[in-house]
């Protein structure tokens, strides 16, 4: 039963993500609704500490939602306007990892990030879309020596390259993404990789 109209239906849930092959898989992990809409804080958390990806999907009033995908260390929070609210979750370890999420009405500024993963060589360069609520992106390299020869190249929405940033000459807060529609990480050697988008979320 709702109490104030902007009462969630369900406030806390918790499970476990499997470890091994089923780690990539997404699992739902909460869904609530309410009659209103009111701010929100969505707080994710691992019990053990292990690393996780959540994708929140929420609505506010009759329109079609906002979705975003963080990385989560151990824990985060998120601040969103919303009456219906969907997260779902996937492991990022190979052991199993026991997670949980939490909603608490309230406002408050957040900051988050998403990760991309991946291995880069020569000839093969890596194309990664630009998520939602992206400001900036920072590629950091394996290889100690990839960055010198590795750029970022910032492609927009007609497919036209209008960025080469050196990866060794990237400003300290990472390169701001403004209508790139993909991130290119394009090498003349061979590195495992990691693109950290910076959120306004």
């Amino acid at each position: 039963m709702f109490g104030r109209a902007t009462d969630l239906s369900t406030r806390a849930e918790q499970q476990t993500l499997p470890g091994t092959k089923d780690a990539t898989r997404f699992r739902d992990l909460l869904l609530a609704e309410a009659h209103e809409d009111t701010w929100r804080i969505v707080e994710v958390f691992s019990v053990g500490g292990g690393p996780f990806e959540a994708e929140l999907a929420w609505s506010a009033g009759c329109g079609v939602g906002a979705n975003a995908r963080i990385s989560v260390a151990h824990a985060a929070r998120v601040g969103i306007y919303a009456r219906s609210i969907r997260v779902r979750a996937r492991n990022l370890g190979a052991e199993a990892n026991p997670v949980g999420v939490t909603i608490a009405d309230g406002q408050a500024q957040t900051r988050n990030q998403w990760e991309a993963t991946g291995d880069v060589s020569n000839g093969l360069p890596a194309i990664i879309a630009v998520p939602p609520f992206a400001r900036a992106v920072r590629l950091d390299l394996a290889d100690p020596a990839a960055p010198g020869a590795t750029e970022l190249w910032l492609v927009d929405g007609g497919n036209v390259l209008r960025a080469r940033v050196p990866a060794a000459n990237q400003p300290g807060d990472g390169v701001l993404v403004g209508g790139a529609r993909e991130v290119h990480v394009v090498t003349t050697t061979k590195s495992a990789f990691r693109l950290v988008f910076d959120l306004t979320l």
